[in-house]
């Protein structure tokens, strides 16, 4: 029997009572708790000179209880476990309590038997999980966060006010949404998961961490979740992370005894990203576009290619580049339909293959595996970016095979990385007739120089005060007896690609070099010759030396010979061209900036590179007569390029009205169809004995 002392309201024990007891008493009349003890107090998660809570505060469901129970005066009932659920620190618990009823039938006593086991593992949670140096959140079964610590303040930005009650979904980008139901419904059916995956701070990028997934069971009800997130970097510095991650896994494996894992078959899988081998996956492609074929439906094919990565590979090291290629294949997993095939070709490379019903979800798809291949990697004590391009294909629509859909998806990717601001592609027919076509190109030049099909033209270069020529430029040419006349446009940038450029460049010198000699033995000895030179050519270590031998070679003078670059050596090693064209200013060559204010140099490089002439580019000439913007932009060039003691050549000059303006605006040379296109060099002979005339 319990006695009962109304005077002075709810109690609780005093020092020296039976504090362990975990005990409270209801007066059902006026739904007051009249007693609780100490021990129950801290138990429900308050201390001790907090208020006394109320009722629904930490027995939600006690009417019903009651209600249900069948309790007479001075009776006991014993409720089975999971049966009764109390709130305990915000959360539910669920235990093994008793009720009975009091002497005067208007009072409720509430024994809470069993919790010793409850409030230890809990405790213990707390301490390992709330005060470690990880960032760790509490979440209930409904995704809602009910509890942080300092450290994911830190990490993601968010307090306690503001992330509390709602969904931690809050930190996850929209693409990885479903990645974070699956593993909270692992979590709930009382599993462990250990992941790696991005996670989006308040204002910041997504950063990748490793995640691990704690279940809080009650009884057989999984109640809440310990969410822990380490950045990867973080457990290199700090041992005891990996210590952490494996005594919960081993508490998890011993309470679930693992089935032995196969043996990885690397003829079907891939060792790095346990996706399909190359060969599996085409074969299982394979047997999906035959279904498709039977049954209808489309199919989506992704290439996905790192840029550069040998950079990465080269500077940070194979090992450092394969924990990228692996973490970029968890990511792109992340986001990809359930069924999806994926596939590490070899290297950077990554194939993906869906089915899909919508175009515009192909899309998407391709969108979040851009966004999500593209945050930073931590790698150390830095974080490494990656730039991807995609290549889409689709499946009937663009091919009904697997080797050629995997073709075209490889040219809509290549298509993407010529393309420079657009990182995803979708085939279509012209992207084939182009890479067809560089494909013959690149194969008939490389017999060009053999077959004798390059050639060199000369356009006159005249100076408009005297009307005299003084000079030409040398422009190469191929005609092939299949493609026919190949615009420079088309080859040039082949040949650079292919690094035939190297010895296409030489071969042009050494043919100037022998044209300059046939004029002088012909009394044409007063012009110069313009040779034009790649960024590949420049940067390569002895091209100066290499010029240098050929004019000694055919004993050509180096005042005779002036190197063109373009604005565009700005992108290129600059250290290497500065040197080569220093080696050529040394012994006698001059150099030119060809169409200038088109590209990417700036007035301080005009100087490091140490040029005589600006050519001003075409595109500035042409309309000049009735545009004022372009009359004061040449003339801007014109004088800045005479403060600069540069001369300055205009180009592209086709009609009478655009030379009488140059000639105002004081150019001193100028070249254009208006004077003569380029010419074969036995034509230019004869032009320039009839212009001398």
């Amino acid at each position: 029997m319990y006695e009962f002392d109304y005077s002075d309201g709810c109690k609780s024990e005093e020092p020296g009572q039976d504090s362990d007891n975990l005990i409270a008493i209801f007066d059902l009349s006026t739904e007051r708790i009249e007693y609780i003890s100490q021990g129950l107090k801290v138990f429900l998660g308050c201390a001790p000179n907090d208020m006394t809570p109320s009722i629904e505060e930490f027995f939600p469901d006690w009417r019903d209880s009651v209600t249900g129970s069948g309790l007479e005066a001075d009776s006991w009932v014993k409720f089975p476990k999971n049966i009764i659920s109390i709130k305990r620190n915000g959360r539910i618990a669920e235990v093994d309590i008793n009720l009975v009823n009091g002497p005067l039938g208007n009072h409720l006593v509430l024994v809470v038997n069993e919790a010793n086991t409850i409030s230890a593992q809990d405790a213990v949670l707390e301490q390992v999980f709330f005060s470690s140096q990880y960032a760790v959140a509490l979440i209930d079964r409904d995704f809602n966060c009910i509890g942080i610590n300092s450290h994911f303040t830190e990490l993601f930005n968010y307090t306690f006010d503001e992330i509390h009650g709602k969904s931690i979904k809050l930190i996850a980008p929209d693409a990885l949404a479903r990645e974070m139901e699956s593993n909270f419904s692992a979590i709930n059916s009382g599993k462990i998961v250990k992941s790696r995956g991005l996670r989006l701070p308040k204002g910041g990028l997504p950063i990748e961490l490793d995640i691990l997934g704690y279940p809080i069971v009650h009884g057989n009800r999984v109640e809440s979740t310990f969410m822990l997130y380490v950045r990867p970097s973080y457990k290199n510095r700090h041992p005891g992370y990996t210590s952490l991650l494996s005594a919960v896994g081993n508490e998890y494996v011993r309470e679930n005894p693992p089935v032995h894992a196969p043996v990885i078959d690397l003829k079907t899988t891939d060792w790095l990203t346990g996706f399909y081998s190359r060969t599996t996956f085409i074969e299982t492609l394979e047997q999906t576009v035959e279904r498709v074929k039977n049954v209808g439906g489309k199919l989506a094919l992704m290439a996905i290619d790192i840029e550069n990565f040998k950079e990465i590979n080269d500077s940070l090291g194979h090992v450092t580049g394969d924990e990228i290629l692996a973490s970029l294949g968890r990511r792109i997993s992340a986001v990809i339909p359930n069924d999806s095939l994926v596939s590490r070709f070899n290297g950077d490379d990554y194939f993906v293959s869906f089915l899909f019903d919508d175009y515009d979800e192909v899309k998407k798809i391709a969108g979040d595996i851009l966004e999500m291949s593209e945050a930073p990697y931590d790698i150390g004590h830095s974080s490494v970016h990656l730039k991807v391009n995609i290549g889409v294909c689709y499946i009937p629509d663009h091919a009904t095979d697997v080797q050629t859909a995997i073709r075209y998806a490889n040219i809509a990717e290549y298509r993407t990385t010529k393309q420079g601001n657009e990182r995803i592609s979708f085939y279509s027919e012209e992207m084939s007739a182009e890479i067809e076509d560089n494909f013959y190109i690149t194969n008939f030049l490389m017999e060009a120089i053999e077959r004798n099909e390059l050639s060199m033209h000369y356009q006159p270069i005249i100076d408009l005060t005297t009307d005299k020529i003084i000079g030409v430029e040398a422009l190469m040419r191929w005609k092939n007896k299949v493609l026919g006349d190949v615009s420079p446009d088309r080859f040039i940038p082949v040949a650079e690609k292919s690094g035939k450029i190297y010895e296409m460049g030489e071969w042009a010198l050494e043919e100037v070099c022998r044209q300059i000699m046939h004029w002088k033995s012909r009394n044409i000895d007063n012009i110069h010759v313009s040779v034009n030179a790649s960024i590949k050519q420049l940067e390569k270590r002895d091209f100066a030396e290499r010029c240098i031998g050929l004019i000694d070679k055919y004993g050509v003078d180096a005042r005779s010979i002036e190197i063109e670059i373009t604005e565009s050596v700005s992108t290129g090693d600059v250290a290497s061209i500065v040197r080569n064209l220093r080696g050529l200013k040394q012994k006698g060559f001059s150099i030119a900036m060809d169409d200038f204010g088109t590209g990417f140099s700036s007035l301080g490089q005009l100087e490091v590179f140490e040029l005589d002439k600006l050519k001003i580019d075409k595109i500035f000439v042409d309309g000049m007569v009735s545009d004022p913007r372009k009359q004061n932009l040449v003339k801007a060039i014109i004088a800045m390029a005479g403060s600069l003691n540069l001369q300055v050549v205009a180009e592209g000059i086709e009609e009478k009205e655009q030379l009488e303006y140059l000639k105002r605006f004081g150019c001193e040379l100028g070249q254009g169809y208006l004077f003569s296109r380029p010419l074969q060099k036995d034509r230019f002979e004869a032009f320039y004995w009839k212009f001398e005339c």
